[in-house]
């Protein structure tokens, strides 16, 4: 018998674009289009701006996507596209077209299979078309929440221009998962796979500070955001940012109070690699506000995240709530 949903564990952080929405892309968007090539077990993807690959067939394979899941011990995930398919550098309508492409082939491919689960994708190089996408996906498709990246093709996310989709993300009381991409001095770290294992956490340690240096939760305070692999360095560098807040008058022209007086907006995955640095996680954001996630299935993720929560030797309650409870309320799952 399958385990009740509010008591199963939940996977916050996976990834998956069906093979579907390739060959719809294929179709609607001609040039513009990713390519999915390769053989079945490796795939390829082909961008304007290079070829990612092999992947794992897991990034497309929406079974062998499930069968990891269930070999890690989750029982419910929710899925998003790997970064890389974010394509805000798409023309708007070429970028609505894909995010709506998305959107339709994750929907119709989670459906049926209980526990699995989709967020919207959202052309925000068009942020009202974006309002436009997230209100269809959340309320037509039944997508739990918005996958967006630290900055969008260089717009960063304290920016006016966003407002509209902040303003509907909080009507619509989801949550907004922020995933790095394009990451900042990636010129710097072409080496050693830095762009991934120092780039990755920079850039969500970037946006998270905008979002609360430039003043977004003072305009939406009911705003959820989840930052991917344990927040980066965000709350390493929190201290830092108090400290700054209390003596400079320019870190105080976008928000209106300290920096960790903002921590009830933010909610952190447990991708951390690293026991120390998740009990801190831990220590710091509270247990309401850490939620399991895998990376799924790339090889930067937790493959086994019920081990690295283990280890945190946390009480039942605790448990409970950092492996479903709070996921299960932030995402409005049932």
């Amino acid at each position: 018998m399958r385990t009740p949903l509010k008591h199963a564990v939940v996977d916050c952080h996976a990834h998956l674009t069906p093979r579907s929405a390739f060959e719809r892309a294929e179709r609607e968007l001609g040039k513009l289009a990713p390519h999915l090539s390769g053989t079945g077990a490796t795939p390829v993807v082909e961008l304007p701006q290079g070829r990612l690959g092999p992947l794992p067939v897991e990034t497309v394979d929406f079974p062998s996507a499930v069968r990891l899941v269930r070999k890690m011990g989750v029982e419910a995930a929710i899925f998003s596209p790997p970064p890389f398919l974010f394509l805000y550098e798409l023309p708007p309508d070429a970028g609505a077209v894909w995010a709506r492409i998305l959107n339709d082939s994750l929907a119709e491919t989670v459906a049926g299979t209980p526990g699995m689960h989709g967020l919207a994708s959202v052309a925000l190089q068009d942020p009202q078309g974006a309002v436009d996408e997230l209100k269809r996906a959340i309320g037509t498709l039944g997508f739990k929440g918005v996958e967006i990246a630290s900055n969008i093709a260089g717009v960063e996310l304290d920016n006016p221009l966003l407002s509209p989709f902040y303003a509907a993300v909080q009507d619509l009381d989801v949550p907004i998962l922020v995933h790095p991409h394009s990451v900042a001095g990636a010129d710097r770290m072409k080496d050693y796979y830095l762009r991934n294992l120092v780039g990755n956490p920079l850039d969500t340690t970037l946006g998270a500070t905008r979002l609360v240096l430039g003043g977004v939760f003072d305009r939406f305070p009911k705003l959820k955001v989840c930052l991917s692999h344990a927040g980066g360095y965000f709350l390493a560098g929190l201290g830092r940012l108090e400290h700054g807040y209390r003596r400079r008058g320019d870190v105080r022209t976008g928000c209106s109070r300290s920096p960790a007086s903002y921590l009830p907006n933010l909610y952190f995955d447990t991708i951390a690699h690293s026991r120390p640095w998740l009990e801190y996680v831990l220590a710091v954001a509270g247990d309401e506000h850490l939620l399991l996630g895998t990376d799924l299935p790339f090889d930067m993720g937790d493959l086994d995240p019920l081990a690295s929560i283990q280890a945190l030797g946390l009480g039942a309650g605790s448990h409970g709530r950092v492996t479903a409870g709070n996921a299960v309320q932030l995402f409005h799952l049932s």
